[in-house]
């Protein structure tokens, strides 16, 4: 991962199967921050995963933050003792209120691991007792402030081919696939 020269990156919920301790290592070693604004450690065993990074480009200030599905539980049990997951919509508003406001930043990029279909998984998650896994669409419609988000979890590229406006959501909204299999280049 030093390889590509990231900036920064979003967990996932795959990520956090690996449990705390590794994780803890990861972000010891990592020449970036890993995003999950909205995961907190219930018991403290978990290590702090900060909500958003300030990158300083040319006479730009970018706001990158980054939110992970809260339905991480349904898949992963043990999760559920130890990490509380927060509202992706209400955690984005905040998050973009304070880069914004406190931050003064003069774009606003989104890391989601989540979904982007609006409506996939929402029944399932309320009878779970969880937000939507799939809030990226709703990220993009509803949070005033945010210039781009950059969706994952769903494991889809969007969009397939070279577009020159992205008018699917009020904010562009850009997934780059998995394993390696898409690239998206925002101008």
């Amino acid at each position: 991962m030093h390889a590509l020269q990231w900036d920064t990156v979003v967990l996932g919920n795959a990520d956090l199967v690996l449990g705390a301790d590794k994780l803890k290592v990861a972000q010891k070693t990592a020449d970036f921050p890993m995003l999950a604004g909205n995961v907190a450690s219930t018991r403290g065993t978990w290590p702090k995963f900060p909500s958003f990074e300030i990158i300083e480009n040319g006479c730009f200030r970018i706001g990158v933050f980054g939110l992970m599905t809260p339905a991480a539980p349904m898949w992963h049990e043990k999760l559920a003792n130890d990490l509380a997951f927060l509202d992706i919509l209400e955690n984005a508003k905040e998050i973009t209120q304070i880069l914004r406001e406190e931050q003064q930043v003069d774009l606003i990029i989104v890391l989601l691991h989540s979904g982007s279909n609006k409506k996939f998984g929402k029944q399932e998650n309320l009878y779970a007792g969880l937000p939507n896994t799939n809030a990226a669409g709703w990220v993009a419609d509803y949070v005033p402030g945010v210039d781009l988000v950059v969706s994952g979890h769903a494991h889809q590229t969007f969009p397939r081919r070279p577009i020159f406006h992205l008018n699917r959501y009020r904010a562009p909204l850009v997934a780059p696939g998995a394993f390696g299999n898409g690239w998206i280049e925002v101008h």
